[in-house]
């Protein structure tokens, strides 16, 4: 239980960050229109619905989000560094974390 709400404090931090840093960029509501296509928890709006009401092609919408899931990665590795001392345990830290997540779902 306590590794499962340290997996999921994580998660929220970076993705609270991530949220900050595309507001920061004047970028909120793109962020908000897609954060689902981020964290996988994705509700009955397809890609392409997400991305007209933004004004974005398929293509534009796709490539949006992989760059939010990869900030969104760099910013979950960079909270697990934070954890550890040693920078050759964050790879075991982040399926500690992963393993923790699914293990309970």
């Amino acid at each position: 239980m306590f590794e499962r709400r340290w997996a999921l404090t994580l998660l929220e931090r970076a993705l609270s960050r991530l949220q900050a840093e595309w507001a920061s960029a004047g970028k909120g509501a793109v962020f908000e229109q897609l954060r689902e296509f981020v964290t996988g928890e994705q509700g009955p709006v397809s890609r392409a619905d997400a991305g007209a009401a933004l004004g974005l092609s398929l293509s534009a919408t796709k490539s949006t989000i992989l760059r939010l899931r990869w900030r969104y990665h760099e910013l979950v590795r960079d909270a697990v560094a934070w954890t550890v001392t040693d920078p050759a345990q964050v790879e075991g830290e982040l399926r500690d974390l992963l393993e923790a997540f699914a293990r309970d779902r």
